[in-house]
């Protein structure tokens, strides 16, 4: 949810500013979605592109097992993030 007021009115310390308010909760939990994906992308375009043009793979295909393992993880993560996320309305 975001508030576009403050608690009893605008703080009198910061007259004329509009404070908004996050639920950190939902904040830390796009945060993980955010980075699963970014994870999810950087290993699984090493993984794919080190079969197709090891040239242009991220890591050179250095581990596949840890491709795979960094793979599942973020999916593990960004789903978590996601359910986790769903439950915060």
């Amino acid at each position: 949810e975001i508030r576009w007021d403050w608690p009893g009115g605008i703080p009198p310390q910061y007259p004329g500013i509009v404070c908004m308010s996050l639920n950190v909760a939902k904040v830390l939990c796009m945060a993980g979605i955010a980075v699963a994906v970014l994870v999810f992308l950087l290993f699984f375009l090493d993984l794919v592109l080190g079969f197709i043009s090891p040239g242009l793979a991220p890591f050179k295909q250095a581990s596949l097992f840890l491709d795979i393992a960094f793979v599942l993880s973020a999916a593990g993560l960004g789903t978590l993030s996601w359910f986790t996320l769903k439950e915060q309305d």
